[in-house]
């Protein structure tokens, strides 16, 4: 159902001329109002409405007629193509009456069964042919924008249409929607009947009078023939009324309704469509005569419950409605007056029924009950639908982590943000990796990983909402191999002592080594009393030559493959040759005898 309190004010703003001039039947003026551009259904984007002469002098509610036209007045809406509606039937006869002053034999006001009524006429501008399902929807529309928009006597709704406006006549009134109407008068129907369509007519009772020229080619009168055979072998009560003109062509609206210098038809008991329709009232899901007496049974007392607020994702409620009466009810009948989509309703035809569908936003439903003399009260009641709680249901894995063997478990700390919602379940698991690593309290947000070497990991922490919302995050946990010890001294050996005349040594280092290589030896002269040779001192053993008595400092310095380096220190002491000398001693003087003497020497 359209949002039609929302058309109405945009009627406003639309063009609208209203054309008045003295009516020919009475003093006051009735009204012809062209509402171009109006749209009340993707079907219907214009129409014209005409109001009693006396609306405006009371409250009282009056009968509405809704005309639809052939297929020749197809438009959409707008002021250049309104008035093509106004060709045929009672626009044309309203218009010439009202805007021209010439008798096209409308009568204003119409009496029946001693009763005067004035209709408010409506006369939409379809832009295309619906299907049936859209005829339907589009009809209902407007039902519903003029109920909510003028005074309609819910009881006396009549419609009635020509060509193809007829063929939409029959298929409302053969729809499941048609216990809202009270009479059809259909003119050269461009529709067939179906057993559905006339079984519907005959449940609800709908009084159908149909005309058709004898001779159509354009839409055999065997069509309306069929039709109200159909109905009438079916049971229907009223039995349908046909009327089929002796003439020829596409045609029988003007006598059917009327034009300037032609009276509509009559039936036997001298009655015209108009008087024929106004005639019978509905009363819930039957029609009865309105023979015009006045009631001394008030109109019931309706409540359509109390105001209902509920919240997304629950989209559905119960409307709880209630009628009182001195008499009885005869119908109910629930329909939406507005809302931001078509509600659903479970039985509409029922005082309490259930409706859903129901979107975010604020529908107005109305509860309208109808009494046993036909008397109609509504009551509205507003349903609130609250927009779902906003549900935050998000996960955090932690930041990225590094640790280097030999330390091989690490803590995991993840995060999850949950709002309107429930957590149901944490679930960790590892997604890539070099090995397959222990996950202990893989259940819970902050697990601890184990069992890991060196190489990156990939882990992955998923967590479940209580109605099986899942979300995921993931981070990288890098395991650095354990540190290299890498050891790279070297020694130059022991000091060495030589004398002369020996003038050479032989010095040997020697390399510590752990994850390292050596590229180079060398080994040079650090200090000494004189410049001595090296030979082969590029590698470990190197021999010192030419040296002299004197202290001597060599140095040996390696160098790694990495370019690392490391020196050492030794001594060579080179003591000076031995002197070595004799002495006979002191000559010495004897005298004989003595022969004989010692001699020191040193």
């Amino acid at each position: 159902m359209k949002q039609l309190y929302k058309l109405f004010r945009a009627a406003a703003l639309c063009l609208a001329v209203t054309l008045l001039v003295p009516s020919l039947l009475h003093a006051q003026k009735r009204t012809l109002t062209a509402h171009a551009s109006t749209t009340i259904d993707n079907f219907i984007g214009g129409f014209y409405t005409s109001l009693p002469a006396s609306y405006n002098s009371g409250s009282q509610s009056y009968p509405l007629l809704i005309f639809i036209h052939g297929i020749g007045e197809i438009g959409n809406g707008s002021a250049a193509a309104l008035p093509a509606v106004l060709r045929n039937g009672p626009p044309m006869q309203i218009n010439n009456q009202v805007n021209y002053g010439i008798n096209a034999n409308f009568p204003d006001p119409v009496t029946v069964n001693g009763k005067s009524f004035e209709f408010i006429v409506v006369s939409p501008q379809f832009n295309q042919w619906p299907s049936w399902a859209d005829q339907v929807t589009a009809l209902n529309d407007l039902i519903n924008y003029c109920i909510n928009n003028y005074r309609v006597d819910a009881s006396k709704i009549y419609m009635t249409g020509l060509s193809m406006g007829g063929g939409i006549t029959w298929d409302y009134a053969g729809s499941t929607s048609n216990n809202r109407i009270a009479g059809v008068v259909v003119v050269a129907g461009a529709a067939s009947p179906s057993p559905g369509a006339v079984a519907q007519i005959i449940k609800y009772h709908v009084p159908v009078w149909a005309t058709h020229n004898l001779n159509d080619p354009t839409v055999p009168e065997s069509a309306t023939v069929a039709w109200v055979n159909q109905i009438n072998s079916g049971g229907a009560n009223p039995q349908a009324l046909e009327t089929i003109f002796n003439a020829s062509g596409h045609g029988g609206w003007g006598p059917t309704y009327g034009a300037p210098g032609i009276p509509g038809i009559t039936n036997s008991a001298g009655q015209n469509i108009y008087q024929w329709l106004l005639q019978y009232k509905r009363s819930g899901d039957n029609v009865v005569i309105d023979n015009g007496s006045t009631t001394t049974q008030a109109p019931p007392t309706v409540s359509a419950g109390s105001n209902v607020t509920i919240t997304l994702p629950t989209s559905s409620t119960t409307l709880t409605g209630s009628a009182s009466t001195t008499g009885s009810i005869a119908s109910y009948q629930w329909t939406q007056v507005s809302g931001p989509n078509t509600a659903t309703f479970g039985n509409a035809k029922a005082a309490s029924s259930s409706v859903s569908g129901l979107a975010q936003g604020t529908y107005v439903f109305k509860l309208t009950a109808t009494d046993n003399v036909g008397q109609a009260t509504s009551a509205q009641v507003t349903v609130t639908v609250n927009p779902a709680p906003v549900i935050t249901f998000t996960v955090s894995a932690g930041s990225n982590v590094t640790i280097t063997l030999p330390t091989n478990s690490v803590q995991l700390t993840g995060t999850a943000t949950v709002q309107n919602t429930t957590l149901a379940s944490t679930a960790w698991t590892q997604v890539s990796g070099p090995n397959t690593a222990t996950i202990t309290n893989g259940g819970t947000i902050t697990p601890t990983i184990s069992g890991v070497i060196a190489g990156s990991y990939v882990f992955k922490v998923t967590i479940t909402s209580s109605t099986g919302t899942s979300t995921s995050s993931q981070m990288t946990v890098t395991v650095n191999p354990a540190p290299v010890t890498s050891v790279f001294t070297v020694s130059a050996g022991p000091n060495v002592v030589i004398t002369l005349p020996t003038n050479s040594a032989q010095i040997t280092g020697t390399a510590t080594l752990q994850n390292e290589t050596i590229a180079s030896w060398a080994w040079k002269q650090v200090s000494g009393p004189s410049l001595a040779t090296i030979t082969n001192g590029s590698t470990s053993t190197a021999t010192i030559g030419n040296a002299i008595g004197g202290t001597y400092v060599f140095q040996v310095t390696i160098t790694s493959a990495s370019g690392k380096t490391a020196s050492a220190q030794m001594t060579l002491q080179v003591n000076l040759a031995p002197v070595f000398t004799v002495s006979a001693g002191s000559n010495v003087t004897i005298t004989l005898p003595t022969n004989s003497v010692q001699l020191t020497g040193t």
